[in-house]
């Protein structure tokens, strides 16, 4: 049986996306980005708001910053059980963190991908959003 959130990709070609960053110009900045590909857009001011907004939402893709108040990246996916979650999201870290011990972290409790902030364009965040939901 199919789940409501693959019903709505294979019908809408549509997917929900969950953006959990702390800085409000980056956050509305990727959000008016991703408007342009006709997803269904959910922000999260921080890792405990996007813990409270998953629990309304199933987002196909949670696009996560690992520096925030209250609860950065990390905690996030590790309250949340991203990687125990059924239908499982992708998780991209958007971050501008090097490679090292908080990333290793992050994919061992779910992060599908990293990629770093400073160095995407906004075309660039699109096709790898696009990249990742063909992989769904």
């Amino acid at each position: 049986m199919w789940s409501r959130r693959r019903l709505r990709r294979i019908m809408f070609d549509m997917a929900v996306i969950l953006i959990v960053e702390d800085d409000a110009t980056l956050r509305q900045s990727y959000r008016m980005i991703l408007e342009l590909t006709s997803h269904t857009i959910y922000e999260a001011v921080d890792g405990q708001d996007g813990i409270d907004t998953i629990q309304d939402i199933s987002p196909d893709i949670i696009l996560l910053d690992m520096h925030m108040p209250k609860l950065d990246g990390i905690g996030f996916l590790e309250h949340a059980d991203v990687k125990n979650m059924n239908p499982k999201p992708k998780v991209i870290v958007f971050s501008n963190l090097e490679e090292g011990e908080q990333l290793k972290a992050a994919y061992k409790l779910g992060a599908d991908r990293y990629v770093l902030k400073a160095g995407t364009s906004p075309k660039e965040l699109i096709a790898l959003i696009e990249t990742v939901l063909k992989t769904t």
